[in-house]
């Protein structure tokens, strides 16, 4: 089950988060269905307070979704004038392995 952030969290989120990668997972009529995963690094406010530890990390969307036209920031429920937000997961990094096609003669 994922996490949906308070208001509390999405302060720290809006200025401690970075997009990270946007992973691709399928095609669904036609469009793109990906997960945004997002770093939260370390990081003190204007006022003196850290970065809540439970936040620090990598997260990824819950499910996937259609985000060609949705920022992740509005994933997030910042600046989410239509209700885009969703539930994250915190997650590992993982490696990611790319094999290029190769023509043969």
């Amino acid at each position: 089950m994922g996490k949906v952030f308070n208001e509390k969290e999405l302060e720290w989120l809006s200025e401690f988060a970075t997009l990270r990668d946007e992973h691709y997972i399928e095609d669904r009529k036609g469009i793109s269905q990906t997960k945004y995963i997002i770093e939260v690094k370390d990081g003190v406010n204007w006022t003196g307070e850290s970065v809540p530890r439970g936040l620090i990390g990598l997260w990824m969307q819950d499910h996937q979704d259609d985000n060609t036209s949705i920022s992740w920031f509005e994933r997030l429920g910042t600046n989410d004038k239509y209700g885009y937000y969703c539930s994250w997961v915190k997650c590992r990094e993982i490696e990611v392995i790319t094999v290029d096609y190769v023509e043969e003669d």
